[in-house]
């Protein structure tokens, strides 16, 4: 018995989810747009002249022996510099369809947070265990962050969507990653992808009403008419 793993367009699934989301509430893509051009300029910077690339070398190349020395900024900033040309072009790409999309169906707040924890947990967990193991080749060798973050992006959008055809993007991306990428790469990448997944499942916080309003009534329903 065969499984059809794209029973579906993958493609129209995420603009119809998109567009009844974008009626309710328009969203504004800050996350979308803030972590796209912040990669494009950082990793500019790397390949610029020699005065850019020292700042940002000092900026955002991070290397695990960095939180033991005090370099914390360097943490979080790398998770806007690319390794390459082409993983730049890789990530504005994602950047301008999972992450908007995630955006879209979740809202800025809850994208910020996939982005963000996608990168620093898998990141911190490697850090750890290059320091408690001593490993000098994790601890000197340059982590570059936009991987784990389009990966937490695209886990989080096949999460939000339920889609089987995505899943299937992200297994053959890690099929590539065990082909190309260094072991702590990979599990950097697959918890990126397990926070990503879960923690757009989370549920929203309640709405606040305002001191000394009651929050509106549900509407009422109509009663269906008898045959």
């Amino acid at each position: 018995m065969s499984v059809r793993l794209f029973d579906e367009s993958v493609t129209s699934t995420i603009l119809v989810q998109c567009r009844k989301r974008i009626r309710l509430r328009p969203p504004k893509f800050a996350a979308s747009i803030a972590f796209a051009g912040t990669t494009l300029v950082v990793t500019a910077m790397s390949y610029g002249p020699s005065g850019w690339r020292r700042a940002a070398e000092r900026l955002a190349i991070y290397h695990a022996g960095d939180l033991a020395h005090g370099r914390m900024w360097r943490l979080p900033m790398s998770a806007f510099l690319a390794q390459s040309w082409a993983q730049l072009v890789w990530t504005l790409l994602l950047a301008a369809t999972a992450v908007l999309a995630l955006e879209a169906l979740t809202g800025t707040i809850r994208v910020a947070i996939v982005l963000g924890a996608a990168h620093l947990g898998p990141t911190l967990l490697v850090a750890a265990w290059a320091q408690w193991t001593a490993d000098q080749q994790l601890l000197t060798t340059a982590d570059y962050g936009t991987s784990c973050v389009v990966m937490g992006a695209a886990a989080g959008l096949a999460s939000a969507l339920r889609s089987r055809t995505i899943v299937a993007l992200i297994v053959a991306a890690f099929c590539v990653d065990v082909w190309i990428n260094a072991p702590y790469t990979i599990i950097e990448h697959l918890m990126s992808v397990i926070l990503g997944a879960a923690l757009v499942q989370l549920p929203a916080p309640a709405a606040r009403t305002a001191p000394g309003r009651s929050a509106p009534p549900a509407p009422a329903r109509s009663p269906k008419p008898r045959r």
